[in-house]
């Protein structure tokens, strides 16, 4: 009883989380769902909640759709604006408004009223996307196969155009091509450290511009160790801490990866992406008054960061060697230290154990508290078990 005590504070803070996000949307009405499989094939006539590991939403919403989830498929029509965050996402039908989106695998295949706003692993717009507005985005990899309407921003790693964009690309990227059959009715300018590969079959009717990114200074090696060092014993020392104070709480995030990880992956990457949101919104919808609590909200949120990285290692390390304990925690930790000096392999890593991290967390949260003894009634008998 004692071990669930921590997670129990961690649950009703992340429950204030979600009400912030829900109250501070100015929504008349919303439908809200909530399970490891969500199926909706009926129309929704307002706004759509959904949170679980897999989300197929093939009917029409007429309002916006909120979602996170391990795997999220949109083949219905939202008529409103799509705020989602996932591992794998595919939006396979037509969204009136805009598109803020969050998550490893993107692919929008259909058309977009306004703008598309995201952040993601890799992000394709297919031949058949049509976007009205911009699209503004940090990714590793982006291609852009259909239609865009106006200007291209953001940080990439990869850039590959084959269809039309009706304004400017403006964009930081590491490898940019421009295929046969592109259209770019605007400028492109791009900063890069090598020349775009812009084939002859393709059409630029601005500017082409490179300019070379700015050169930030490299720290000398023993000072860029010392940091990992430090960072590490940092780790190390947390999760010795963990393991003494708190020992449940290892096994039970360990369980929610292993047991119900679809869960575990939707509501991390809910939590990473949609808390600052959520915040902001708050406090843009009390004109301030709320500016204490979300600034609580988001210290809460920098100290689960962290911790849900500790706690996600530790898990697998614990899950390699098929046992809870210091030992695999510190095996976990130790690895994923060395794995973070990965060139870009690191960011995607830690980037993943933090969504695993807070997940798990939040999973192991939640079952704490649904399997909390109840108050025995006063004839002794047990409690009529819930049928929720």
């Amino acid at each position: 009883m004692g071990n669930n005590i921590p997670m129990k504070r961690l649950l009703t803070l992340s429950a204030l989380l979600v009400f912030m996000l829900v109250l501070a949307a100015p929504v008349g009405a919303a439908t809200i769902r909530a399970n490891d499989e969500i199926v909706i094939d009926k129309d929704i006539d307002d706004d759509l909640y959904v949170f679980g590991g897999n989300l197929d939403i093939s009917g029409d919403i007429s309002g916006d759709l909120v979602a996170a989830g391990g795997n999220i498929t949109v083949t219905g029509r939202v008529d409103g604006n799509i705020i989602a965050s996932g591992g794998q996402i595919m939006i396979d039908g037509p969204v009136t408004g805009t598109v803020r989106i969050a998550g490893g695998s993107i692919i929008i295949n259909d058309r977009v009223g306004r703008d598309v706003l995201a952040g993601a692993g890799t992000l394709t717009l297919g031949p058949d996307s049509r976007v009205g507005g911009d699209v503004i985005i940090g990714a590793g990899m982006f291609k852009a196969g259909g239609d865009i309407g106006d200007d291209v921003q953001g940080g990439l790693g990869s850039a590959d155009f084959a269809g039309r964009v009706g304004g400017d690309i403006k964009i930081s990227v590491d490898t940019l091509t421009i295929r046969d059959g592109a259209r770019i009715q605007g400028d492109v300018t791009y900063k890069s450290d090598s020349d775009a590969k812009i084939s002859n079959g393709s059409e630029i009717q601005g500017d082409i511009v490179r300019k070379p990114p700015p050169k930030q200074p490299t720290p000398p090696l023993f000072l860029r160790a010392l940091d990992w060092l430090w960072s590490l014993v940092g780790m190390v020392l947390t999760a010795l801490a963990i393991a003494w104070l708190f020992p449940g709480t290892l096994k039970s995030t360990k369980q929610a990866l292993t047991e119900r990880t679809g869960a575990t992956i939707g509501l991390g990457a809910a939590t990473l992406f949609l808390t600052p949101f959520a915040a902001l919104l708050l406090i843009i919808f009390t004109v301030g008054l709320a500016l204490p609590l979300a600034l609580i909200a988001l210290a809460v949120y920098v100290i689960a960061i962290y911790l849900g990285q500790i706690y996600a290692a530790a898990a697998i390390g614990n899950a390699v060697l098929k046992r809870e304990g210091i030992p695999g925690a510190l095996l976990g930790i130790v690895g994923f230290g060395l794995l973070r000096l990965i060139p870009y392999v690191g960011g995607v890593i830690t980037l993943t154990l933090i969504i695993i991290g807070l997940g798990a967390m939040s999973v192991a949260c939640w079952s704490s508290w649904r399997q909390s003894p109840q108050t025995p009634v006063a004839d002794g008998k047990e409690p009529a078990p819930s049928t929720d």
